[in-house]
Order: structure tokens, then sequence, then C-alpha cells
């Protein structure tokens, strides 16, 4: 801890009294501290800082190194390096162009109509990558004196029965899980009640009801609905990625219209002119 402090005081007493310091030279060319720090290349916080500069600083000589070699060997002509750099700059500037127009242009509402219509039309690319399934569940001590009625109530498809069993668990249980409607991952739900098995869809195909015991507890688990891997997915868990393909197909056309119309713009004008038919 000494070692660090004294290290962070040296660093920042170079920084503010002797900024001509150089903490490496090569071929000439310095590198400072407040190179390091202005970049934040350099956790002051850490415990290992010492080390972390020292291999920031071999890492730069290195490629200072690099850097010389491929210089003095030439290994691509100069007319070659400036047409690469010509190239990344003007796809630079066409990429900023048409992020600065989508972000002024592109409609970016979807209405829910449009998200389902979307789902429907292409339902056959939508699969569920994992085994989905729908689930009440209550996790409550055997010695539980509701435990009965709690079985019963679990079972049935009632909504009156659900309120019901709502009410108990607030009252007499540890965990549980009340909203049948919903579609859970099964991967996740088993690390949340101890199921054992090594054939997930055989479990779900074979089991409406069941209890589980661990401890002095016990679980309790209605299987409403379940899909199996691979099979059909549910709107709900494609809604995000359906919308990110609107928008997607969206900004293509908007950009696709906009070169369109620039094109046209320059031919009339006599700006452009192609010599290939």
């Amino acid at each position: 801890m000494y070692r660090l402090c004294v290290f962070m005081l040296i660093l920042i007493s170079c920084k503010e009294t002797n900024k001509e310091k150089p903490l490496a030279i090569a071929y000439g060319e310095e590198l400072k501290v407040e190179n390091l720090i202005d970049f934040e290349k350099l956790n002051l916080h850490g415990k290992d800082s010492i080390n972390q500069l020292k291999l920031l600083v071999n890492e730069w000589l290195i490629k200072k190194i690099q850097l010389k070699e491929a210089e003095s060997e030439k290994p691509i002509s100069e007319d070659k390096i400036d047409l690469m750099v010509k190239n990344y700059r003007d796809e630079l500037l066409v990429h900023s162009f048409e992020e600065n127009y989508t972000n002024n242009h592109l409609d970016t509402s979807i209405s829910e109509n449009e998200l389902h219509q979307y789902f429907e039309e292409n339902s056959q690319n939508f699969q569920l990558g994992s085994n989905l399934v729908r689930l009440i569940f209550v996790k409550s001590l055997e010695e539980n004196k509701d435990l009965n009625e709690i079985k019963k109530l679990i079972q049935s498809d009632d909504k009156n029965d659900l309120n019901q069993l709502g009410l108990i668990c607030k009252n007499s249980c540890e965990n549980w899980f009340l909203e049948p409607s919903s579609w859970l991952n099964f991967d996740d739900v088993i690390k949340e009640i101890p199921i054992k098995t090594y054939d997930a869809i055989q479990f779900l195909q074979n089991n409406k009801y069941v209890e589980i015991k661990e401890g002095s507890y016990i679980y309790l688990v209605s299987i409403k609905e379940y899909k199996i891997k691979n099979s059909a997915s549910e709107f709900l868990f494609e809604k995000e990625k359906i919308r990110k393909i609107i928008l997607y197909l969206r900004r293509k056309k908007l950009l696709k219209d906009l070169n369109e119309k620039l094109k046209k713009e320059a031919e009339l004008n006599k700006q452009i002119e192609s010599f290939v038919e």
C-alpha cells in the first residue's frame, strides 16, 4: 500500500511540476505521464498501478519499434496508403452523413398492430431458442397448516381460487409465483425450483402438477402450458427483435430513397455521368 501511494504521488508530481519529463523515448518521440492520464489508460486507484504503467510503456515502445521497422521495409506503397486513408475518410464522412440524416428523418414510432402484423406474416422466421413454460408455484414449509388448501387451489384454473391462493401465500408461504399467463424460460425456472431432470422436454410432456420436497420445504408446481425449443415462438418474446427489424428496414428504405433522389438531382445538374452501359 505504501509503495502504491508513493507511486501515485510521483505520477501526480510529474504531471503538475515537470510535464517535460518523459516516461519513455523512442526514436526521438517522448511518452509523457499526461498522455496516459488524459486518455484514461492508467487507473491510479488500482492496486497494481506500477505493473500497469510498465505494461503500457512497454506496449508503447513495442508499437514504435514495429512502426520504425514497417517504415524502413515499406511493405506497402505510399500511394496505396494514401488511397486507403482516403477511402477510410470517405467512409467516415458518408457514415456520419447517413447517421445524421436518419436521426433527423427516420420515423421510430411503431404501433402494436404493426408489430403483430410483422410477426404473423413472418412467424416461420421466429423459433424458440429454449423451452418455455407457463406455470404457477408455491414454496412452503411442510408443516404449514394451510398446505392441503394450497394443494387444492394451485391445481385450479379458476381466477377466484388464484386470488385466494395469493392471500394464503402472503400469510404463510416462503415464496410463490402466481402469474399463469407469463411465459418463462424453463432453464430459469429450474434455477428457482429444485426440479431434477435430465430431459426437460420429457419432464414437461409428462407432468402437469408436481410436488418436490427439499429439506423442510415443499415446492408445489402447476404447469399450465409449455413450448418446446425450436418450435414456433411467442410474440412477446420476439417483440423487441421485431421492433429492431422494422427500424432497420425503414432505415434501409429511407437511405435508398435518399440516394436515388440525390443521384437524380446530380444527373439533372450534369454533375455525374456514367460511361458503363
